[in-house]
């Protein structure tokens, strides 16, 4: 496949196709080159993605007018170690974003959304996957963020234009991405984890804690109650009736009372 390369600082390569059937599929095999890297990151975006993929097996595809794009990051910490990794990860996202002029805010576990007329609206979202290579685990980190126009078949979807105005290229947005998300990865590694994002995560969501009142789907059943924060492993907490629950995964079916 024929790509260019971006100059991307600390990076042992950044590379950018015209179109892939998924960034992530071929940033898996570039494991091997990060692992055994110096820099111990690279990464993989296209300006057109076939068969691309978000969280649950749902589909995440474009073609133009987004950022589609996987960024790998090695690391000696066991996969156990790994948990609230993809949390710090959206802190990082919406401080790129918001540097670029595009204030945006988070919503457990991997979405990064903007808040209009009480109403989440999708700008974005992050898939995580972990591979080995000689020892060493390497973080996938797949991201797609609409910037010039949203996907007409994904419900309340906003792209960065029509948040902010501006046109933001592929280009651009890597940029940004690369140095803030190796300074959180960096972070995440030496600072023992989620636990220093947590304070950032929770200023950043939606979510307002003793007020937000959430539906989510775990599994076969549907929890409701009100947010009451996160924990430092990245789990949800949510209060229902006097009982505190720590969710570690789940998909928001409803939430009323956002910020």
């Amino acid at each position: 496949m024929r790509h260019s390369s971006l100059a991307l600082p600390g990076f042992a390569f950044a590379s950018l196709y015209e179109e892939v059937g998924s960034t992530m599929d071929v940033a898996r095999g570039e494991v091997p080159t990060v692992a055994g890297s110096a820099e111990g990151a690279g990464l993989v975006v296209a300006r057109r993605q076939l068969a691309g993929r978000g969280r649950q097996g749902r589909s995440w595809s474009g073609t133009g007018g987004a950022f589609m794009g996987t960024f790998l990051f090695s690391t000696r910490m066991m996969a156990a170690e790994l948990t609230g990794y993809s949390l710090s990860i959206g802190v990082g996202i919406s401080s790129a974003l918001e540097e670029l002029g595009v204030p945006v805010r988070l919503k457990w576990p991997n979405d990064i959304v903007v808040v209009r007329a009480g109403d989440l609206n999708k700008l974005g979202g992050i898939l995580i996957e972990v591979q080995e290579s000689d020892g060493v685990r390497v973080v996938l980190v797949g991201i797609g963020l609409n910037l010039v126009e949203a996907p007409a078949d994904v419900p309340r979807a906003l792209s960065a234009r029509a948040v902010s105005g501006i046109d933001l290229s592929v280009e651009h947005v890597a940029g940004a991405l690369g140095a803030s998300l190796r300074s959180c990865h960096e972070r995440f590694v030496g600072q023992g984890g989620f636990a220093s994002f947590r304070s950032e995560w929770e200023e950043r969501s939606c979510f307002v804690p003793g007020q937000t009142a959430l539906a989510i789907e775990v599994s076969e059943r549907t929890v409701r109650g009100i947010y009451s924060g996160i924990e430092e492993s990245g789990a949800l907490l949510i209060t229902r009736g006097t009982t505190v629950e720590a969710l570690h995964s789940g998909h928001i079916l409803s939430a009323e009372g956002l910020r």
